[in-house]
C-alpha cells in the first residue's frame, strides 16, 4: 500500500507544478505575440491564451492552498490574473516550503 502524500509535500507539488506551466505560459505567449506582430496581425491576441492558460495554473494552486489547509477559492480567485498568480505562486511556495521542513 502506498503511504498518501503529506499536506506540504502534495502542496509543494501543485505548487511547482503551477510555477511551472507558468513559466511556459509567459514564453509562449511571447513567441506568440512575436509571430503575429511578424505575420501582421494584433501581437495583443497573444493575451487570450494567456488568460485562458491562467485558468489552469489558478486551479493548481487553489489545490496547494488546499493541501495546506487554506481558504481553496480564495487563492483561486486571486490567481486568476496572471500578476496575482505569481504572487500566490510564491506565497504558497514559501508556506509549503515551510511545512515540507517542519515536518522533517
Amino acid at each position: 500500500m502506498v503511504a498518501a502524500p503529506t499536506s506540504g509535500a502534495l502542496a509543494m507539488k501543485h505548487v511547482s507544478t503551477a510555477g511551472t506551466l507558468l513559466l511556459y505560459q509567459f514564453i509562449g505567449v511571447l513567441v506568440l505575440g512575436l509571430a503575429l506582430d511578424a505575420l501582421g496581425f494584433m501581437s495583443e491576441l497573444a493575451v487570450l491564451p494567456l488568460l485562458l492558460c491562467n485558468l489552469v495554473v489558478a486551479y493548481l494552486l487553489g489545490k496547494a492552498a488546499q493541501a495546506l489547509g487554506r481558504n481553496r477559492w480564495l487563492y483561486t480567485l486571486a490567481a486568476g490574473l496572471p500578476p496575482a498568480a505569481i504572487a500566490v505562486c510564491i506565497l504558497l511556495y514559501s508556506s509549503a516550503l515551510a511545512r515540507t521542513m517542519d515536518q522533517r
